[in-house]
């Protein structure tokens, strides 16, 4: 039979995505109501459904929501807005791609059961 559907991965929560240090880092929130943690890259989350990793982390900078300091010789780009991406995970072997912000899939259930 095929294995079951990446529900635990549907359901985890990214609150946001930053770059610390030359590592992109995501900011996320577990369906089991856990408190909200940091992953990066590599890194797994456990849960009551079972176990996801991080394959990928994908940061897109919101375009025209930037200024651009000068100070003496050097510019520096400043950011204004928050950064928009995709956290990519994989649960039993299926990868499954959340982006910033986006709310989990409601799920249905029978009432006549």
């Amino acid at each position: 039979p095929p294995p079951p559907p990446p529900t635990f991965a549907e359901r985890i929560l990214i609150s946001g995505i930053m770059d610390v240090n030359g590592q992109n880092v995501a900011i996320i929130s577990t369906p089991e109501g856990g408190s909200v943690r940091s992953v990066r890259v590599g890194e797994s989350i456990m849960g009551t459904d079972g176990m996801v990793m991080v394959r990928a982390i994908r940061i897109n900078p919101p375009e025209g929501q930037s200024v651009q300091l000068k100070e003496g010789l050097y510019v520096v780009e400043r950011n204004l807005g928050g950064l928009e991406g995709t956290v990519v995970f994989e649960e039993m072997g299926k990868q499954v791609v959340r982006q910033v912000g986006e709310p989990a899939p409601v799920v249905e259930t029978n009432p006549n059961t």
